[in-house]
């Protein structure tokens, strides 16, 4: 009677594992809710400490780590490299591995595409959620067991290799091998402390730091790491390792804006949930993918979006999202042309040193604005609603300016404020009452800060402020601009040196800051 159970069991097991072998991951729907996160039981590292409630919204999570053969698959279809080979070979419904977390993101990305869905990474709050079972969590230490050997390949079973996805139990919520087989990447940026001050609702990890979010152990571990609680930061120089894959997750249709379909405006902000005093990705998995996304450009009417994103293959496209019958709409204009820059009154697109004039069909071609503009390197160039030029010249000198005088630009000048080294990216107020830039000084919090810098009452411009450490972070943060409501700022915030995201946050900020300035 064993012997009949043990082959029924081995044939169930490659039935499962044969299903794993396809070319798409399949989700399992997982309803969001509230629960404890970090080391319920003392014995784990303080980075798990201390617990604390964290709120999540639904999503969608692929029931097994990508395999080989899903990766094969999009290799094929996109002419993306396999990775290295790991000793035990090529197996179709083994994990992948030896992938870095761009390699991941960039697989997300496209299975975005290919899905019609947003598809990325999950969030270390969402990974935990999940492997813990979500809002049917029965509270075991490993992903679906107080056992390990029942639920995770690790070094008391491996045999040193990763072995077939979906091969041991799932857990409450259907997912396998969130206990072991291959370390998975997260969105996240790790913090040893992030527990001590994570946010409750929705937590995206620590805003300083290089190292990134790894879960879940491995084969080659012993049960500790693969505890639901564990957790690692992975930096990522170079090398390769055969016990690091990755899963994804996909946003419920209801929250993301379909390429080729639409989403019901819920704001004028893509429909997005607008953010308050902390910064936050902008319109994250439809701008922000994980690659490098640059320039915040809204049409006074706020019904066009204008960004740049570079591709996988680090090919850089202008792409707008538009208002359209109540509904958003996501195309590509083009190659990038310059940083856009749209004039108050909707009719000029500027480009730096060249523009586009708007049409009755959507754009002219591009022009220039020849001398002297032409003799400067400009990367972005901007307009008050009087016609005043503002623009940089490659972060070497000061910002300049030039009025229009008895109706022509004047020669440009320096702008008199006691700008810092490498000045860039200014964005003017339509009124001209501040302008604001990014520039890098010893004093600052990262590599680029954004400052701003307030009219006084006798015309002149007030002092350089830094906008705090609640916009600069520990990186590079640039780019600003406002939305033409002037209710928020969008931002850039380098994340590593592959992912650039833009951010968005209440521009309550300006007006706390010329408060400050006044007294």
């Amino acid at each position: 009677m064993k012997n009949c159970t043990r082959i029924i069991y081995f044939i169930l097991l490659l039935i499962t594992s044969f299903s794993y072998g396809q070319k798409l991951p399949k989700f399992v729907h997982i309803e969001g809710g509230n629960f404890t996160m970090g080391d319920e039981r003392g014995v784990g590292n303080k980075d798990q400490r201390p617990t604390h409630l964290v709120s999540v919204k639904d999503f969608n999570m692929s029931k097994t780590e990508v395999t080989v053969a899903q990766y094969r698959y999009y290799c094929k279809a996109t002419g993306a490299t396999m990775p290295k080979t790991p000793s035990w070979g090529w197996q179709n419904n083994h994990p992948i591995v030896n992938v870095s977390r761009q390699d991941a993101i960039k697989y997300a990305n496209w299975l975005s595409n290919k899905l019609d869905q947003v598809v990325r990474l999950p969030y270390e709050a969402e990974w935990e959620y999940a492997a813990r079972g979500g809002n049917k969590a029965k509270g075991y230490k490993y992903s679906g067991a107080n056992n390990i050997a029942d639920v995770s390949w690790y070094d008391g079973n491996s045999k040193n290799k990763t072995n077939a996805v979906a091969g041991k139990k799932a857990n409450e919520l259907g997912l396998y091998d969130m206990s072991g087989n291959v370390w998975e990447w997260c969105m996240d940026t790790y913090g040893t402390d992030y527990y001590t001050n994570s946010p409750k609702n929705n937590p995206k990890g620590a805003t300083k730091g290089d190292a990134k979010v790894i879960r879940g152990g491995g084969w080659n571990l012993n049960a500790t790491f693969c505890s639901v609680a564990y957790r690692y930061g992975a930096t990522f120089d170079g090398e390769l390792y055969d016990y690091f894959g990755f899963r994804v997750v996909s946003t419920p249709k209801k929250q993301f804006l379909k390429e080729k379909g639409s989403s019901t405006i819920e704001s004028p902000y893509l429909g997005q949930k607008t953010p308050g005093l902390i910064p936050e990705i902008f319109a994250e998995g439809i701008v922000s993918t994980g690659l490098y996304e640059l320039f915040s450009a809204f049409t006074p009417d706020m019904k066009e979006f204008y960004f740049v994103r570079y591709d996988e293959d680090d090919k850089p496209s202008m792409i707008l999202i538009k208002l359209e019958n109540n509904q958003w709409k996501k195309s590509i204009v083009g190659p990038r042309i310059g940083e856009p820059f749209i004039s108050p009154d909707g009719n000029t697109m500027h480009l730096g040193r060249r523009y586009m004039e708007r049409t009755d069909t959507g754009w002219s071609e591009i022009k220039s604005l020849g001398s002297p503009y032409k003799e400067f390197s400009i990367m972005r160039l901007v307009a008050s609603s009087k016609g005043t030029y503002y623009f940089d010249t490659m972060g070497e000198d000061p910002i300049r300016y030039s009025r229009i005088i008895d109706g022509k630009h004047e020669e440009p000048k320096a702008v008199n404020i006691d700008f810092g080294k490498h000045n860039a990216h200014p964005w003017i107020a339509p009124d001209e009452s501040y302008l604001i830039w990014d520039d890098q000084r010893e004093s600052g919090y990262g590599n680029a800060d954004i400052y701003i810098s307030f009219r006084q009452q006798d015309g002149s411009w007030g002092p350089a402020i830094n906008m705090g450490e609640k916009i600069n972070s520990s990186r590079s943060d640039s780019y600003a601009t406002v939305t033409p409501d002037g209710k928020y700022i969008l931002f850039n915030r380098s994340i590593d040196k592959d992912n650039v995201d833009i951010f968005w946050v209440d521009a309550q900020i300006i007006e706390t800051l010329r408060l400050k300035n006044k007294q």
